[in-house]
């Protein structure tokens, strides 16, 4: 489970109920502006930067989460006034103030500094308070048209202020989710040439998730596409070198299963279970060895697992090998007895125990009984593995 936030915005368009007396805007309206309808807190507040790490990480502290994601929204993205000009964001008060304290800095740069500052501090952040953590941001999918050549599109290094090239080239981030929310056919926003430039950007080597929008699978308006070119746009990432999975928004199309998607991906590129890749770089206690044998009980064979030493692992990996394929199921690192699935006739077994960054044990090998009615177990580690999920 990650959490998500938005860092700066205060509140919604939408919003109905009146604001609580406890909201930022009633007690430090200093560091609120009004902009488009809404209510955003001034990114060139230090005090605004406080406060959104305060509360980050008071949320990692306090909640057992995966990951903390930060969406697309930085700066606000431009509003007009009655006459289709551009307003800028009101930021008079505390530009003024940095210049006044000696900053040089153009009011472009100085509010890129300002959102590079917050990214900074919450890697960091998220880091000191638990080091399994990841820490991920989602960005508008276009860093700057012109990048690559045939890319044209919202500038959003300019109009967010968000210089998301930098926080990959950085290594500010565990994980990098730009939004490519283009389909893979059209050029000047090509989602194929985008994850590829963005993926020669990532010297870091952090994960690349790009972002897909799969409301728009077999939705409506002139942003929407077929759920075939969804399962392309999941091809086209598993062929790209340095790319490791997809991230979807929303879950509403799941949750509805727009458009046959959800029986589309489960017969095609979701047919089995996939592992998060590991985050090899964060620090996290060695996964300990697990141990495991079979079970022969009235409801079926079962599999009993335990570790060596005091460990507990996050998660167990169970990779069932068939006459015809590889299997493989992910449970609970708290999980003692698991069945084998009913219709599933294994000949061995292989099971690794995996810490909260990803990092995988030595394999445990188990054979299932032949005509002699022999079993066996083994902590040898498996050897060519090329068939191997």
């Amino acid at each position: 489970m990650n959490a998500w936030f938005n860092p700066y915005r205060a509140r919604h368009t939408d919003a109905k109920s009146p604001l609580s007396t406890t909201h930022i805007a009633n007690t430090s309206p200093k560091l609120i502006k009004k902009y488009g309808g809404y209510l955003w807190m001034d990114p060139g507040e230090p005090a605004v930067r406080a406060r959104t790490l305060r509360v980050v990480l008071d949320v990692v502290k306090r909640y057992d989460v995966d990951g903390v994601h930060i969406d697309d929204y930085f700066y606000p993205y431009p509003e007009n006034n009655k006459r289709g000009k551009e307003i800028d964001f009101p930021d008079d008060r505390s530009f003024k103030r940095y210049r006044k304290e000696g900053g040089t800095l153009k009011r472009s740069d100085w509010r890129r500094r300002n959102v590079d500052l917050l990214v900074e501090e919450l890697h960091a952040g998220v880091h000191k308070e638990k080091p399994w953590v990841r820490f991920g941001i989602s960005p508008f999918g276009i860093w700057r048209p012109g990048f690559p050549t045939q890319v044209r599109g919202f500038d959003a290094y300019e109009k967010l202020y968000a210089d998301a090239r930098k926080w990959l080239r950085e290594g500010w981030v565990d994980y990098f989710t730009p939004q490519l929310y283009w389909p893979t056919t059209k050029r000047e926003q090509a989602y194929p040439a985008l994850l590829d430039w963005w993926v020669s950007e990532n010297v870091m080597g952090r994960h690349m998730w790009p972002g897909n929008f799969t409301s728009r699978a077999a939705g409506v308006g002139s942003g929407a596409f077929s759920v075939g070119e969804l399962v392309e746009q999941i091809r086209v990432t598993r062929g790209q070198g340095g790319a490791t999975g997809n991230v979807h928004f929303s879950m509403k199309a799941f949750l509805t299963n727009q458009g046959g998607m959800n029986d589309t991906l489960v017969v095609g590129p979701y047919a089995t279970t996939a592992l998060v890749p590991a985050t090899p770089w964060l620090k996290a206690a060695a996964p300990p060895l697990p141990t495991a044998r079979l079970a022969e009980t009235a409801t079926g064979t079962r599999l009993l697992l335990r570790t060596t030493g005091s460990g507990v692992p996050w998660q167990y990996a169970i990779r069932l090998r068939t006459d015809t394929a590889w299997i493989t199921m992910v449970v609970s690192g708290a999980t003692t007895s698991w069945a084998i699935p009913q219709g599933v006739s294994p000949t061995s077994l292989s099971v690794v125990s995996l810490n909260r960054v990803g990092t995988e044990s030595l394999p445990v090998t188990v054979t299932f009984p032949t005509r002699t009615g022999q079993s066996g177990s083994s902590s040898t580690p498996a050897r060519g593995r090329a068939d191997a999920p």
